[in-house]
């Protein structure tokens, strides 16, 4: 219970420093997102003249919605595992003075950028049942599957990125290159449809193949079919979610009771 009450107190502490004298408050975790699907939704719709494809069975067709159920989750990602890579390295003077199990500082960390994640996702479907589709609420109790899996990949790659970056500190900017690389090869912007149509191989090997060993690819399918598609994801994309989660724990808790004795000299 106390742990549980420190990790909660940790990841509190840094929302409040993070909106400290601001007068937007947590609304500025919007900000980038909305951004972000404005600027790709001018690009792609209207200058390159980028189309979703429809939604299934919901008929949406609006770009900035398919860009919303893809983009909201992908910002989490990717801010979440930058901030976690970092998260010794932010609390080394914390680490030095007390004892506490090390796991505390990635999860808190990710914990703070979940609830933000929380409050993006509840505007989105606001939104999307006020002027779209009012029963996509139908759908939400189905969205904590697939947020518990989506939390428990990216806490373990926290897990095992955290100790390595206090070991060596290149790793936070082979994270942030990583992350731009990874972007571009997940179908955040366009459908895995669009990939599948052209048939292409590398290698003899199908693209669309090569496409699904990559584990944000199920997470973004599944966001996209409850938020765009307005349905319950398949089965198949509950299997992906959960190999990868489970993969990513496993690594991240081998790795982060390896290296975690290792980091107190090296920060």
């Amino acid at each position: 219970m106390r742990l549980r009450e420190l990790v909660m107190n940790l990841a509190l502490k840094q929302l409040r420093s993070s909106y400290k004298n601001s007068v937007l408050g947590f609304g500025w975790s919007m900000i980038s997102p909305v951004i972000t699907i404005g600027v790709y939704a001018a690009v792609f719709s209207l200058i390159l003249k980028g189309r979703a494809a429809v939604g299934d069975p919901s008929g949406l067709t609006s770009y900035g919605l398919f860009l919303a159920a893809g983009i909201i989750p992908w910002q989490f990602t990717q801010v979440a595992i930058t901030a976690e890579t970092s998260s010794y390295v932010s609390n080394q003077a914390l680490i030095r003075k007390v004892y506490l199990p090390r796991w505390v500082f990635p999860t808190s960390t990710l914990i703070a950028s979940f609830i933000e994640f929380l409050i993006e996702l509840a505007a989105l479907i606001v939104i999307l049942g006020v002027f779209w589709q009012a029963w996509a609420v139908l759908w939400i109790p189905l969205l904590i599957p697939v947020l518990a899996l989506h939390f428990l990949f990216v806490l373990g790659l926290g897990l095992a990125l955290a100790p390595l970056n206090a070991l060596y500190r290149d790793v936070e900017h082979v994270v942030t290159l990583f992350t731009r690389l990874w972007f571009w090869l997940t179908p955040i912007i366009y459908p895995l449809s669009l990939i599948a149509d052209e048939n292409r191989e590398i290698w003899g090997i199908p693209v669309e193949t090569i496409y699904k060993l990559n584990p944000m690819l199920w997470f973004i399918l599944g966001y996209r079919a409850l938020l765009f598609d307005l349905r319950a994801p398949a089965l198949t994309d509950f299997a992906g979610m959960a190999v990868s989660a489970a993969l990513a724990m496993l690594i991240g808790v081998i790795a982060h009771s390896r290296l975690q004795d290792s980091i107190v000299d090296r920060i």
